[in-house]
């Protein structure tokens, strides 16, 4: 199996902007060996739909987005 990506902790506080879209994508989720016989462009990976944060582009598994109750917007 391929290793996922891990975000390590990374987070936003009250005083950071986010900017989110929607965006499809394709990403590989097994192995390649399981992609490798099929024709383009599904070789390149499984399309997905997924948030795009601040341009760091969509990815699965997702970045996790949480919210308070009652915040005030910024």
């Amino acid at each position: 199996m391929d290793r996922l990506p891990t975000f390590a902790g990374r987070r936003a506080d009250a005083t950071t902007t986010l900017h989110v879209n929607m965006a499809e994508f394709q990403q590989k989720g097994p192995p390649d060996s399981v992609y490798a016989p099929l024709q383009s462009p599904y070789r390149r990976g499984t399309y997905l739909w997924g948030y795009d944060i601040n341009g760091a582009g969509p990815s699965w598994p997702a970045r996790t987005i949480e919210a308070r109750k009652a915040s005030p917007p910024r």
